[in-house]
């Protein structure tokens, strides 16, 4: 008697799995983090792959031959764009990009991290905009013109205008004449 329920219950799993759909894995984030410099308008664009963490530096480094250059340094592999390489060979979290120092324009880096609880801190004065994205993320961009913490519950820290976006957000300006907005709660 034991023998014919095994049985059956082997015919069942084995029918129920061939029917069933199957399930894809969990897979890390699609794709890089990207990062290019377009020459013709003196910008940058960093933009996060979805399903990103990102802790995010921007850094000032050297000046010379006719160009300035920008690091990215990330805790996730970035994707170099035009104008823009890996620090070191086989190092894909940091990428330095150029820009060229005789244009009339100024510098413009914009900073898309997407969804997630993103980091960012920035020191290189060319940083324009930063923006979070949905999730609770902690933007340090003391140098940015514009930061957006969009959704979520976020820290945010900018130059000159200052966006909490939706959720409970901390918005600290440095010293002079800020524009700060927020659309969640207030106590």
């Amino acid at each position: 008697m034991k023998r014919k329920r095994m049985s059956a219950v082997v015919t069942l799993l084995a029918t129920g799995l061939a029917v069933s759909p199957a399930v894809a894995a969990p897979t890390a984030a699609e794709g890089k983090a990207r990062v290019g410099a377009d020459w013709a308008k003196q910008s940058i664009t960093f933009t996060a792959a979805p399903g990103q963490l990102n802790d995010l530096h921007v850094v000032p480094m050297d000046q010379g031959d006719g160009v300035r250059r920008i690091g990215f340094r990330d805790s996730v592999p970035l994707q170099p764009g035009d104008h823009c390489t890996y620090l070191e060979p086989g190092v894909e979290t940091y990428v330095v990009c150029e820009l060229p120092t005789d244009s009339a324009r100024p510098d413009r880096i914009d900073v898309f991290l997407g969804d997630g609880d993103d980091e960012i801190a920035t020191s290189d004065p060319g940083v324009a905009t930063v923006s979070g994205g949905p999730g609770d993320d902690t933007l340090h961009a003391h140098t940015a013109h514009t930061v957006r913490g969009d959704a979520g519950d976020d820290m945010v820290m900018g130059r000159v205008v200052l966006d909490g976006g939706d959720g409970m957000d901390h918005l600290m300006a440095v010293d002079g004449d800020q524009f700060l907005w927020g659309a969640g709660a207030t106590t």
